[in-house]
């Protein structure tokens, strides 16, 4: 059946270019147009950026062994003290959804950016091969790759860390395209989604859904790189304003505010929150969409605003350049700031966890983010911000990192962090069986297990079901690994007992206890009531 929707979604795209080749000659004209611009009509810059990301993710990510689950952790970029970091972040992807994210949208946005910037110069008066400048061969295949190797070194540089993926790249295509051709940059969004929905419908024609427990995730906003976003988007429009003013091929200045606005308000340039207290985010979509305006305001402005001096010698254009410039430079100068400063370790070096080369595994809840505080340095200014879930950091790499969130292990009841090198991988498990008391609290234990050891790294407190049997009490605790029941008559301990396992039974006192299909049962006089449900 799969086939069969691939087959008929490639023949309809087929006969659709055919028949509007017959409709619009402009389009029988578009592969002369394209290589009027382009070497060979095709954007080898824009080609030469996909094949490197996808060298990055699957040899040097090890995407190979798992298109889905790649090694993603050491290639993030945490500060400039690790090299490794930076210089594979921008280039490195999370998972697989995010490098096709990626990938689709450099194939629209790259190839608008390439065909504005052209492999032959566009300046009246120039010609081709004349110097290595308007060489095309040098153009397409150095230039053009040489651009997009440093702007990605730029945005994980300056990104306030820790940040992964293409995506700065991404931005600063669309930056530098919707100076030239911002409409086209716009309708290049809706090609995107078509792009990607005929993807999807191809790979999973028909989808079924029903009713599905999906648990608690952090807000979309909450988890895009919107610092690095804004950075490469600010960075290619000024490029583009450098360059296509100096052709003199800018557009209507309506078309570039409305460039520039669409795009931002579409890709969530407005979206700036910020971290408070444990898992908690903050939207500031109110300032958000103010600075989006101003964004769209100052670079048109700055592309084709008026020359004439209006004080000190100063023209509006020159100001509004300017103020996009410090603009930059003021959501560089953070990044520095953090990027420069070693991570403390803090109090996750006291609990107990595996080691795996040079990192090392813990759980722990309630514990300083110091992916936020660096230091004893609170960088959010609302509040120390504390977290709580699977924790990876390595003193060689200078990095700390939350790699599953505690509410998300309880969810699923297990997952796997992948840890390792450039082309090595190592997993580590972290599993959390637990008891759901009635009427109260659960009891967990998290184990953590590594190729070579398995360790228990956290016990949660103890719980007591909120029912009664002749005034007597279970309570529900983890005792070195072991869950135990602990039975007391009129608050005083009869005894402490492990927990009876699936079909078995145990009796304390006049009470007995019945482990039956992942519920514990608690009998007496032939009363019988539900306690705690294994819920995972």
């Amino acid at each position: 059946m799969d086939r069969f929707f691939l087959a008929l979604t490639v023949a309809v795209l087929v006969v659709t270019g055919l028949l509007l080749a017959r409709m619009d000659r402009s389009v029988r004209s578009a592969p002369d147009q394209l290589r009027s611009r382009l070497l060979f009509g095709i954007p080898w810059g824009t080609v030469i950026g996909i094949t490197l990301v996808l060298i990055v993710y699957f040899f040097v990510q090890s995407g190979l062994e798992d298109r889905f689950n790649p090694v993603v952790i050491p290639f993030q970029s945490w500060s400039y003290t690790y090299p490794t970091g930076w210089l594979t972040a921008g280039f490195a992807h999370s998972g697989f959804s995010h490098m096709y994210s990626n990938v689709t949208a450099t194939i629209v946005l790259g190839f608008i950016a390439e065909y504005a910037f052209s492999h032959y110069p566009q300046r009246r008066g120039s010609v081709s091969f004349a110097s290595w400048r308007t060489n095309p061969y040098v153009r397409a295949f150095v230039i053009m790759p040489i651009a997009i190797v440093a702007i990605g070194l730029f945005t994980a540089l300056f990104s306030i860390g820790p940040v992964i993926g293409f995506s700065g790249v991404v931005f600063a295509f669309a930056g530098f395209a919707v100076i030239r051709y911002p409409l086209t940059t716009v309708l290049g969004l809706f090609g995107l989604f078509a792009l990607r929905r005929i993807y999807n419908a191809i790979s999973d024609p028909t989808i079924t859904r029903g009713f599905i427990e999906t648990g608690p995730a952090p807000p979309w906003w909450a988890e895009i790189a919107i610092q690095g976003h804004a950075i490469g988007f600010i960075l290619g429009a000024l490029l583009g304003i450098y360059l296509f003013r100096r052709r003199g091929t800018l557009p209507a200045p309506w078309r570039i505010f409305a460039g520039v606005f669409f795009f931002a308000m579409d890709r969530g340039l407005w979206a700036v929150y910020w971290f408070e207290g444990t898992d908690q985010w903050v939207l500031l979509q109110g300032l958000g969409i103010l600075l989006v305006i101003a964004l769209a305001v100052l670079v048109t402005f700055a592309a084709v605003g008026s020359d004439r001096p209006i004080r000190f010698d100063l023209s509006a254009r020159q100001v509004a350049v300017a103020v996009v410039a410090l603009s930059l430079a003021f959501m560089i100068g953070p990044a520095v700031a953090v990027n420069l400063v070693t991570t403390d370790i803090g109090e996750a070096d006291e609990r107990p966890g595996i080691e795996v080369d040079d990192y090392r595994v813990i759980y722990a809840e309630n514990i300083v983010n110091r992916m936020v505080a660096v230091g004893d340095i609170d960088i959010g200014g609302l509040g120390e911000v504390r977290t709580s879930g699977v924790i990876v950091y390595s003193e060689d790499r200078d990095l700390w990192t939350r790699a599953v969130s505690a509410q998300r292990l309880a969810d699923r009841g297990s997952a796997t962090v992948v840890l390792g090198d450039i082309a090595s991988r190592v997993e580590v498990s972290a599993t959390r069986p637990a008891w759901s008391v009635l009427g109260n609290a659960s009891v967990y234990q998290v184990w953590l297990e590594g190729p070579d050891e398995r360790v228990l790294g956290f016990e949660s407190d103890r719980s007591t079901a909120d029912v009664r049997i002749s005034n007597h009490t279970v309570t529900i605790a983890s005792v070195d690994g072991t869950f135990q029941a602990i039975v007391k008559h009129d608050n005083e301990t009869i005894d402490t007992v492990p927990l009876p396992r699936d079909g078995e039974t145990v009796t304390v006192g006049d009470l007995t206890l019945e482990h039956d299909d992942r519920v514990l049962y608690a009998q007496m006089d032939g009363t019988e009531v539900r306690i705690a449900t294994r819920s995972q």
